[in-house]
């Protein structure tokens, strides 16, 4: 009961919920005038295609170090008539 009180975590959270985790923190960067109001928004674009790759309801716990091994070969045979480079499917 203490470590519940705590604040220790029991149940994993979300992939959703971290994206919205770190997109908070990364809002400090801007407000703090570290990185750019448009930097984010490439940061959250770049999330998005993950979030929809790797699924929004996956537990962080059940996430394996392979799970996006796939991931550029995915995104670029996703859609025939858009391009998306290399360095795109990198940062994301």
């Amino acid at each position: 009961m203490s470590n519940q009180l705590s604040g220790k975590r029991y149940f994993s959270l979300t992939t959703k919920d971290d994206v919205a985790a770190y997109i908070a923190e990364r809002q400090k960067d801007v407000d703090a005038g570290i990185i750019v109001k448009g930097r984010l928004g490439t940061i959250k674009t770049h999330l998005e295609h993950w979030l929809a790759y790797i699924k929004k309801d996956t537990k962080l716990k059940e996430l394996e170090r392979t799970d996006c091994s796939d991931y550029f070969l995915k995104r670029s045979k996703g859609k025939k008539n858009v391009e998306i480079s290399i360095s795109t499917i990198a940062n994301e």
